[in-house]
């Protein structure tokens, strides 16, 4: 049984607005939710499956139909599970037709056209150790797991030439959105090293034609304001991808809360939203002052929900002063106008979108997903929302 008997019940958390008036800034708005209720449409497939992959590039949650799919490989990569989160069943496809080459990601776009994307290195050493030659970077199975057609991505400009060469990795991040547009598979990529300058800036996403097997790679790179920033390690701007409401394709950049739409139209990309906000923030190391202290920010991707025609993303602060890690929720209006902060406690994660573009909570304690249903507003200082919302970590020293 995949799903848990759920009933109605409701608890409370909070959303923090910041408003955009400069003598106000030193305020945050806090959104009490007094109501929530239940997710009934919830699918427990990770916590029933065993043996299953959680490698993100390896699970799939997708509309199929009007109807939401979970989709996630064995851990020996022997079969994909496919459940459907309203009747609870589940089937399984083999892969016994795969190659024996590391998969870094899997798209499975309908149940009869389902990618698997192969590891550039893995591929490489497969060729090593038998002496054949793999014509493919990715395949198309169908429903059954029976390879129907292979595709090439060698020519891709920094594709895999070697660990000591400028090098651009497939992006294995976890997907929702689909992924064909115009007959051409939207293809992703990672800058690995070095990083990008004004001499080298790689473009990082490939529209691949699927009927005439031919690619262009399109005007999406590291933004110029970008190139050359030193942050912490680890703070590095990785590209995150979503739809919006009418399907353009909005791009996050991990080091910064801007948030940037892509042109097909013209092959351009523009930015529509400027982050002012600078309690989260990463400031490049050249314009740091000696003994202040500056956060170490990560930016997730933008998600739409549209039951109320918002937009929410995280903003996780992975170090700041002596206090633990921490998740926040941003949420924007439908023309990308900041609104508000969710926070995560002890108890309740941060904010998110369900299958039905559903605005949700995880209540750990109980293992359940709420829908936000009602709030009310206050207000507090800075310095009031700070003790509120971080939480000490008793394992940093302070001075």
């Amino acid at each position: 049984m995949l799903f848990k008997n759920i009933k109605r019940d409701y608890i409370f958390f909070v959303l923090i607005f910041i408003p955009l008036i400069s003598s106000c800034q030193n305020k945050f708005n806090l959104l009490d939710i007094e109501k929530i209720e239940i997710n009934k449409s919830v699918c427990r497939t990770c916590e029933e499956f065993t043996g299953v992959s959680f490698m993100a590039g390896l699970q799939n949650d997708r509309i199929i139909n009007d109807t939401p799919f979970v989709i996630m490989t064995a851990f020996d990569l022997s079969e994909l599970y496919v459940c459907n989160t309203i009747t609870c069943q589940t089937h399984s496809i083999p892969l016994n037709s795969l190659p024996a080459a590391s998969i870094r990601k899997l798209y499975y776009h309908n149940h009869d056209s389902i990618f698997i994307f192969f590891s550039e290195n893995s591929l490489k050493e497969v060729e090593e150790n038998s002496g054949l030659i793999i014509p493919f970077h990715f395949i198309l199975l169908n429903g059954k797991g029976n390879i129907v057609n292979t595709y090439n991505l060698k020519d891709v400009p920094y594709s895999f030439q070697g660990q000591h060469s400028p090098l651009i990795l497939l992006n294995g991040h976890y997907t929702r959105m689909p992924l064909i547009k115009n007959n051409c598979l939207l293809i992703f990529y990672d800058l690995y090293r070095p990083m990008a300058d004004e001499n080298y800036n790689p473009k990082l996403l490939c529209s691949y034609n699927l009927a005439n097997k031919t690619y262009q790679m399109l005007n999406v790179n590291i933004p110029k304001q970008f190139l050359g920033n030193k942050y912490e390690p680890g703070c590095i701007p990785y590209l995150k991808y979503t739809w919006d409401k009418d399907t353009n394709l909005l791009i996050s950049y991990g080091t910064s809360g801007d948030i940037y739409k892509y042109y097909f139209d013209l092959d351009t990309v523009k930015c529509i939203y400027t982050y002012n906000h600078l309690f989260f923030s990463n400031i490049d190391s050249l314009n740091r002052e000696t003994g202040k202290e500056y956060m170490n920010v990560a930016f997730d991707e933008v998600k739409y929900c549209s039951e109320t025609n918002q937009y929410i993303r995280r903003i996780r602060v992975r170090r700041y002063k002596n206090y633990k890690q921490m998740t926040f929720t941003e949420l924007l209006d439908s023309n990308f106008q900041h609104i508000g902060y969710f926070y995560e406690n002890e108890r309740y994660q941060s904010a998110g979108v369900d299958y039905y573009g559903r605005l949700q909570v995880f209540d750990e304690k109980k293992g359940k997903q709420y829908l936000i249903k009602s709030f009310r507003l206050h207000t507090v200082s800075i310095e009031d929302f700070e003790k509120s919302c971080f939480r000490i970590n008793p394992n940093i020293k302070t001075n």
